[in-house]
Formats: structure tokens, C-alpha cells, sequence
């Protein structure tokens, strides 16, 4: 008896740590797409700048 209450136990938890795991993974899921978002709107947005050859090339 108490190893099937143990099993049960073990059980419920078990669901309990994996319905918090795929909260988890939702919410960086969420993150790793609002960051993309944000370094692509950076990236868009982002004044050209000058490579370091073409700089050397308009000092020559």
C-alpha cells in the first residue's frame, strides 16, 4: 500500500514538474521572439557604417 501512495505521489509530481517545464519553455519561447524582433527592428533601423577598407580607401 504505501509503495502504490508512493507511486501515485511520484506521479503527481512528475506531471507537476513537467506542466511547470512547458510553462517554461513557452516563456522562453516568447523571450527568444520578442529578442529577435527587437535585434531585427535594430539591425533595419541601424545607420550604415563605413567597413574599415573603404574608411582606408577615402584617407588614400
Amino acid at each position: 500500500m504505501l509503495k502504490a501512495l508512493l507511486r501515485r505521489v511520484r506521479g503527481f509530481l512528475m506531471a507537476e514538474v513537467m506542466a511547470e517545464l512547458a510553462e517554461v519553455k513557452a516563456e522562453l519561447r516568447r523571450r527568444d521572439a520578442a529578442l529577435e524582433a527587437v535585434l531585427l527592428t535594430m539591425a533595419l533601423t541601424a545607420p550604415a557604417q563605413a567597413s574599415p577598407s573603404s574608411a582606408a580607401s577615402d584617407e588614400a
